[in-house]
């Protein structure tokens, strides 16, 4: 494939920059096979692995909020009426953790209570639909 053509495939950039990211992660856990089958599949590919590999993008925060992927997932758990220990154990990261979220979240959002987090959730549309009446107390 002429190397023009090949610049417009957006596949086969998608795969020059997955060849160029495995390769650097080869070199720095210093796996010489993994590497040396990475530089063959590059090389029967003609993608150079010497070009630097595209950084990856960020997560696009639809609603321009400021939070983190996240801490999107946390405020949605939140607005389902989850506490900090409910979070933690659905997200696998520790209480404490899941604290630090949701301070982070309140600070963000500009808001003082886990009720008006929940809210800006609703209005934000980061709820899941779980229970039909979300405003009823659910015991777990």
């Amino acid at each position: 494939m002429p190397r023009a053509a090949a610049a417009r495939c957006p596949g086969r950039r998608r795969a020059a920059t997955a060849l160029r990211a495995a390769d650097i992660i080869a070199r720095d856990l210093r796996a010489g096979p993994l590497g040396a089958e990475i530089g063959a599949l590059a090389r029967a590919a003609r993608i150079d692995l010497a070009e630097p590999a595209a950084a990856p993008r960020p997560e696009p925060d639809p609603a321009g909020t400021g939070l983190t992927p996240r801490e999107r997932q946390v405020l949605g758990l939140l607005g389902n009426g989850l506490s900090n220990a409910q979070i933690a154990r659905t997200l696998y990261i520790s209480e404490k953790t899941a604290s630090v979220h949701v301070s982070n979240i309140l600070r963000k959002l500009g808001v003082t209570s886990r009720v008006q987090a929940a809210t800006a959730a609703a209005r934000l549309t980061l709820c899941t639909e779980r229970d039909p009446a979300p405003w009823r107390l659910r015991v777990l």
